[in-house]
């Protein structure tokens, strides 16, 4: 059955009308909320899109840059990804053999639970340390790295609810 606005969509039993502007903005957002995965060497991450700040294409760069310009042959033994997301940058320096073990922290605890699942169905949660954390609050202070990465929300407006949102726009806008 058609509707002449935009598609109809059976919800059983009733037919409805939806505008196809709407359908595609209700596809967008579940499209978002999907889990996908995405592989570096023999580990699978787990992540949504919405949860994909660019660490995914930036573990490339990282890795190469560690493994050639800081890492000389050296293995990390605790790597800590501030700002973590999902931990691409992390987990691909763990897959690369670049560090022993990895520490993730984020303020987005969905982001940290992909990471969970992540460690959980690769076997690593031995050498994984998962925090929900704004900045290092979470963080226990005792636990200690050899090198920190970031891939850090580099866009205030991400976030316009954070504390330092509006200060943040007034620096922006100084600078623009």
């Amino acid at each position: 059955m058609e509707h002449r606005r935009g598609i109809v969509m059976r919800v059983s039993p009733i037919m409805l009308p939806v505008n196809g502007d709407y359908m595609r903005s209700i596809f967008e957002l579940l499209g978002s909320r999907v889990e996908r995965h995405w592989s570096y060497r023999d580990i699978t991450v787990f992540y949504r899109p919405d949860l994909d700040g660019g660490g995914r294409h930036m573990s490339y760069f990282f890795v190469n840059h560690i493994s050639k310009q800081i890492a000389n042959g050296h293995r990390y033994r605790h790597v800590f990804e501030w700002c973590s997301g999902p931990g691409f940058i992390g987990f691909a320096l763990l897959a690369q053999g670049l560090c022993q073990r990895i520490c993730l922290a984020d303020v987005n605890a969905d982001a940290i639970a992909c990471a969970r699942k992540t460690a959980e169905e690769n076997g690593l949660l031995d050498k994984v340390d998962l925090f929900v954390s704004d900045n290092l609050t979470s963080v226990p202070s005792d636990l200690r790295f050899d090198l920190v990465v970031s891939n850090p929300p580099n866009y205030y407006g991400l976030n316009p609810r954070h504390p330092v949102y509006a200060k943040m726009s007034e620096i922006g806008r100084a600078h623009v």
